[in-house]
Parts: structure tokens; C-alpha cells; sequence
């Protein structure tokens, strides 16, 4: 097979764009980039839910709960904050076209009752394993609060909203599957979550990085001894 330097370079850079780099995750921060490297996907909008507690803690309606059963995956949360919502509450708000609804992640009852703002812990427990998980948030926004995914012992820190009500996304594709995925915020009392986007994807092993890394390589060295007419 004869290839020219060229085509081993843009081979190459295929490899390298695909794999990203030899960690266990590559991070997307833009939806369409992680939806492209998506074989089969599900998007979660919850829309076809009830609503389920209040965005106002001042009226006298339950919290959020501590737990939730939904089509494709379970939410767990500590203290008690899964609420589904349907109207834009304190920077949070739907992202889906056309929808209204979206996840509301809130504790600020428990924290009126303490004096300040308590943030929360949730796991999505997926029914089954996938090696792409994505999604919208809006509102983390409180001064001096962490925001952290965790999947396994991989610790990830998106970046907060700023303004709280424009819609960030933040997405991984691993090079293994997993079931869980734990959002956490140490201060934020509330935050909106949306189209939760999870599937398959085929992110390169490290190997074909490498693979890729030596053709480049190969490339160079064959451009360097060609002869000059």
C-alpha cells in the first residue's frame, strides 16, 4: 500500500481528533461535538413526567424528594432535591425546543430552615451501561460553590453559569463503559439540569493514538528524504 506523506498526515490528525488524548475520558463542552462522536444515543428531557415538588420554598408544598425511578435511569439525592419543574426559577430553566420542563436540583428549604445555602449530592444510576454521558445545566451560580461530576475515581469540574441562566453543556466519552454518574454541588442550593443525552460511542484506545503519533512521525521522516527536483 502506497500513501503519501500527505494522506499519512491527515490519517494521523484523524486519529489524534477522534482520540483526543490517552486518558480514560474526553471531556466535550459543545453538544454537537459530543452527538457527532455518538453511535446511538437517548436524550432524557423530562417532559413526560408530573411535575414533582416546588421551585419556591416558601410555599407550603414537600420538598424535593431523596429519590426518583425515570424511564432509563434512577436519581438518588443527599439531602432531599430532585424536584421536576415546568416554569424558570432563579436562573434554572427548561433547555429542550419547544419544552417547558426540566430537572431542578434544589434544596433551599432545607437551607432557609439552616440559614444558608445547602448544596447536594445526586447519582444517576443507568439501567444500562453506556460510554457517553452528556447534559445541560443551568444556574450554578452561587459565590464560592464546587461543582463536580464524579464517574468512578474520575473527579470533573465544569464550569459554573455566568450569567446563572445561560445554558452550558458539559459531556464525557470514556474508553469503558459505566452506570453511574454523580453531580455534586458544595454550596448551590438549586440548579437546573436538561436533555440528558447517554449512549455508545467508539473512542480510540490509547494504542491507535499512538499508532497515530508513529505515522505522523513516519510522515515527517519520509517528506525529509525525498529528493528535491
Amino acid at each position: 500500500m502506497n500513501i503519501k506523506p500527505r494522506s499519512w498526515i491527515a490519517l494521523a490528525l484523524l486519529y489524534a481528533g477522534m482520540a483526543g488524548n490517552a486518558q480514560a475520558f474526553t471531556v466535550f463542552t459543545d453538544r454537537a461535538l459530543f452527538e457527532a462522536a455518538l453511535l446511538t444515543s437517548t436524550t432524557e428531557d423530562f417532559e413526560s413526567y408530573a411535575t414533582v415538588g416546588t421551585p419556591d420554598p416558601l410555599l407550603n408544598i414537600p420538598d424535593g424528594l431523596a429519590a426518583l425511578d425515570l424511564n432509563d435511569f434512577s436519581l438518588t439525592a443527599t439531602p432531599n432535591a430532585i424536584k421536576i419543574w415546568d416554569a424558570f426559577h432563579s436562573g434554572s430553566h427548561n433547555t429542550t425546543p419547544g419544552g417547558t420542563q426540566f430537572l431542578y436540583l434544589d434544596t433551599d428549604n432545607l437551607g432557609i430552615a439552616n440559614g444558608n445555602s445547602v448544596g447536594s449530592t445526586t447519582v444517576f444510576s443507568l439501567y444500562n451501561p453506556v460510554d457517553a454521558f452528556g447534559f445541560d445545566y443551568t444556574g450554578v451560580f452561587e459565590p464560592g460553590t464546587g461543582f463536580t461530576v464524579s464517574i468512578g475515581s474520575d473527579v470533573f469540574n465544569p464550569g459554573l453559569n455566568n450569567p446563572e441562566d445561560v445554558p452550558l453543556f458539559w459531556g464525557v466519552i470514556g474508553l469503558g463503559t459505566f452506570s453511574t454518574v454523580t453531580l455534586a454541588t458544595s454550596l448551590d442550593s438549586g440548579y437546573g439540569v436538561d436533555e440528558v443525552t447517554f449512549g455508545s460511542a467508539v473512542p480510540l484506545p490509547p494504542a491507535l493514538w499512538l499508532f497515530g503519533s508513529g505515522m505522523m512521525a513516519l510522515a515527517g521522516s519520509a517528506a525529509r528524504r525525498k529528493p528535491r527536483c
